[in-house]
């Protein structure tokens, strides 16, 4: 149960009191009624349509051969006249109570008596091919965009980039309905941490010991080592300009020195630049060129020297 919530007095006045309900039963009456009268009028909305009550009168005119003509009007496809004899000899042949067995003898007839009837053939068509609803005309559409997709699943061209291509006779608008060329260039060319070939020839060896796990991640892996080794080098950019440090030892032709300048590094302001860690991380202007050095081309080679980059790979649209 909700709790009790008084509403204001400009809606419910000075001398009435709002509705609290005391039982779940009459808490949860009101939402019932809600999704039945919430139900029957969807029910009413899809199916009481006049679309849908031109196919149940032509529906009858195939169940009871007695022809309305203003339904039949509407199909230039029907002719009245063949309709009307034609259905007259079917329904004397071949009894049947709906369409789907009409349907069903019309497959089992030789082409040369379906000929005979080829009016019936047509409204059965009409009968069986037009949606009934609106659910079945979306998955019809559903269908249909599926049945493109295939399609053009089985065309290839030359280059990746004639995906994107506006003009006749490619215009693949799959693809560049769902992102750009350069995005799928990019993500492509990110995804490959190893040579596909060899990942494949890997995957050959796998519950044998030449397999290797983790042969999908070694190329970044080797790449981090050897640049962590090469870049990461302690105490190479500690610069010190001056130090003086006092000393209290006496020696008779030097005067001790009680205040004497600590000087550490000027441009760090003072900073005891001597501890290595704090060194090492000083130079702040060096990030970028150390970024450009390592970070840049580990990205290029764990993407696969063998992959092309977008920029490169990807022609521009014609």
């Amino acid at each position: 149960m909700p709790h009790i919530r008084r509403p204001p007095k400009r809606f419910i006045g000075n001398d009435t009191t709002a509705h609290t309900p005391t039982t779940p039963e009459e808490h949860y009456r009101a939402d019932f009624f809600k999704v039945l009268d919430t139900v029957d009028m969807q029910l009413k909305e899809r199916f009481h349509q006049s679309g849908l009550t031109i196919l149940a009168k032509l529906e009858e005119v195939l169940l009871t051969g007695e022809l309305d003509t203003a339904v039949v009007d509407q199909y230039p496809e029907l002719n009245q006249r063949s309709l009307k004899v034609q259905l007259d000899m079917f329904k004397l042949q071949y009894p049947f109570k709906s369409t789907s067995e009409a349907a069903a003898i019309l497959r089992s007839q030789l082409p040369e008596v379906r000929g005979l009837f080829d009016q019936v053939e047509a409204l059965i068509r009409l009968l069986m091919v037009v949606p009934a609803a609106s659910a079945e005309a979306e998955r019809s559409f559903s269908a249909l965009r599926r049945l493109k997709t295939w399609l053009r699943s089985l065309v290839t061209v030359h280059n990746r980039s004639d995906y994107w291509r506006k003009k006749w006779p490619y215009d693949f608008r799959f693809q560049g309905d769902r992102m750009s060329r350069d995005r799928f260039g990019a993500i492509m060319w990110s995804l490959h941490l190893s040579n596909p070939e060899e990942d494949e020839e890997n995957d050959r060896k796998r519950n044998t010991a030449e397999y290797d796990r983790l042969f999908k991640i070694k190329p970044l892996y080797t790449d981090i080592v050897a640049a962590c080794k090469a870049h990461f080098q302690p105490y190479q950019n500690i610069s010190i300009d001056e130090r003086m440090v006092a000393s209290k030892a006496r020696i008779s032709m030097k005067q001790y020195i009680p205040d004497a300048v600590l000087d550490y590094n000027r441009s760090m302001g003072g900073v005891d630049v001597s501890d290595a860690l704090i060194g090492y991380y000083s130079v702040l202007h060096k990030t970028i060129k150390m970024v450009q050095d390592f970070f840049l081309p580990l990205y290029g080679h764990c993407s696969g020297e063998q992959l092309p980059s977008p920029q490169g790979a990807v022609q521009d649209e014609e």
